[in-house]
């Protein structure tokens, strides 16, 4: 059954204008269950009805995320699980177990470092993450750099990050991929399963398909822009009309 006595943590950089949020919000409010909303990093002023964890955005994205994401877990009265969010994960069809719908991988690391070789900070950042899990004790590490909602447990996010070896990769490393590295250490207890990212290629339009998955995933500046992106602005702003408890 869906935890309905988890939060929703948003990791958010700096500013206002955030129409992905908008319908993020929207399309949880309809579709999932959850206990409250938290905004970590910085909280829209059109927001309400939230809880907020402001932290000062002075680093790199990678950086400025992964502090966020490091103060929610040491908020007190945050749920010992909660859901981490992006603000551009849409919810398409009711989720009726947030276990089952985020427990998702998408093939092993050495298998993402061979399809994806393109000279990247965040594409450099797979071979430096392979060694450090095999350092912590890892063979053969699955990637988890999803654009889907996942879960973590606060108490073990808190000791990962703690760690000395962790820190030491840290210092050295920008770009640190929190949600492979903390589900290789921290596996659920159910094997994951399969799911190819459904995060919109670049200049692509949604298909047919991407509506039917259960999350959809879109890069900046595609929701407003509905002449080069009908599809998905279309359809995003018909399915979620209606403004949300969240919204002032």
């Amino acid at each position: 059954m869906i935890n309905e006595n988890m939060d929703l943590v948003y990791i958010l950089k700096q500013g206002d204008y955030n129409p992905e949020l908008k319908y993020s919000l929207r399309s949880i409010c309809k579709y999932t269950k959850f206990r409250y909303i938290w905004c970590v990093g910085y909280t829209p002023s059109w927001l309400t009805n939230v809880k907020s964890v402001n932290v000062i955005q002075n680093r790199t994205k990678w950086e400025n995320s992964t502090n966020n994401l490091y103060e929610a877990c040491k908020q007190s009265d945050l749920s010992p699980r909660f859901v981490l969010m992006n603000d551009d994960f849409f919810a398409l069809h009711p989720i009726t177990d947030w276990g089952l719908s985020c427990n998702r991988y998408r093939g092993s690391m050495q298998e993402y470092t061979q399809k994806h070789r393109s000279n990247s900070d965040y594409n450099n950042s797979f071979a430096p993450t392979i060694r450090l899990l095999t350092l912590l004790g890892i063979q053969d590490p699955l990637c988890y750099e999803l654009h889907i909602p996942t879960i973590i447990d606060k108490d073990n996010f808190i000791m990962m990050m703690r760690d000395e070896r962790i820190k030491e990769f840290r210092s050295h490393h920008q770009v640190f991929l929190k949600r492979t590295i903390y589900h290789n250490l921290y596996p659920s207890s159910l094997p994951p399963r399969y799911l190819k990212d459904p995060k919109l290629g670049i200049d692509r339009d949604a298909t047919q398909e991407h509506l039917r998955q259960e999350w959809l995933s879109v890069r900046d500046r595609v929701i407003d822009n509905s002449v080069r992106f009908p599809i998905v602005t279309n359809f995003l702003s018909r399915e979620f009309s209606e403004k949300c408890r969240y919204e002032q």
